[in-house]
This record gives C-alpha cells, sequence and structure tokens, in this order.
C-alpha cells in the first residue's frame, strides 16, 4: 500500500523552472561524484571521520563534501583520488587533434609591404591552415 503525499509549492515550482539545464547537469554530476567518494570511504572501510584524519580536513568539511553541493578543486580531487585509491576522472586528449606551434622571425619585410600588411597577410595564410600558429615579426629598419 502507497501512503505517500503528494505536495504541490507554487515557489518551489518556480524555482525548478528557473534552473538551466546546464546547471542541472552540473548538479547531477556533483551528487554523482559525492556519491562516488561516499562508496570509496565504505569500501576501504573508513568512517568520514578516519577519511577526514587522511586527508587533513575538518569532518565536517567532509560533510558538505558529501552532501553533492561541494564545487571541488582538481588539487582536492586529486588529493581524494590519492588516499581513497581510486579514479574520479579519466583524463586524455583526443589523439586525433593535433596542435603545431610555429615560431618565424623575418628581419626584412619585401619593399612592397609595410609591417602591418604584412602581419595580417601572414596571420591569414597560418589561420587558413588546421594548425594552431603564433607569429612574431623582428623588423629592422
Amino acid at each position: 500500500m502507497n501512503n505517500r503525499k503528494s505536495y504541490n509549492s507554487k515557489v518551489l515550482d518556480d524555482l525548478l523552472r528557473e534552473i538551466t539545464p546546464e546547471e542541472l547537469s552540473r548538479t547531477e554530476k556533483r551528487m554523482l561524484l559525492a556519491m562516488c567518494i561516499d562508496e570509496a570511504i565504505k569500501i576501504k572501510g573508513w568512517k568520514k571521520l578516519d577519511f577526514a584524519k587522511a586527508i587533513g580536513k575538518k569532518p565536517s568539511e567532509i560533510s558538505k563534501w558529501l552532501s553533492g553541493t561541494h564545487n571541488f578543486t582538481a588539487d582536492t580531487l586529486f588529493d581524494i583520488e590519492r588516499i581513497l585509491d581510486i579514479h574520479l576522472f579519466k583524463l586524455e586528449c583526443k589523439p586525433d587533434t593535433i596542435y603545431k606551434t610555429y615560431f618565424y622571425s623575418i628581419t626584412n619585410i619585401p619593399s612592397q609591404y609595410n609591417q602591418q600588411d604584412w602581419l595580417s597577410l601572414m596571420s591569414n595564410k597560418l589561420s587558413k591552415s588546421s594548425y594552431k600558429a603564433k607569429s612574431s615579426i623582428n623588423t629592422q629598419n
């Protein structure tokens, strides 16, 4: 038998309508992150106090982390991974993305170009390539 009661709240409905899909996604990910950390603490056989001591934080901060609302720094997440011996993220670059940086120095700009025209011409040529390019031009007068 289901004894659940349904409650309606205009205020809550209005707040939920204001949440963007991006905010909802971030919140879901934070909740999932907190759940993973909590599960890893339990698997290790630790209480939250044990984890707090191991990571050098107050138990109240661990409670905040596990609430699913905390915005972690990368360093804190790396520390959590190390201490709990878990991997929270799979970090890898796309292997098909290649970035090359070109540096070139020109001591004499051809006489038909002024410096600004030459920079513009070179920038256009480099931007049409599939590589990220940087340029520096040194001129001697």
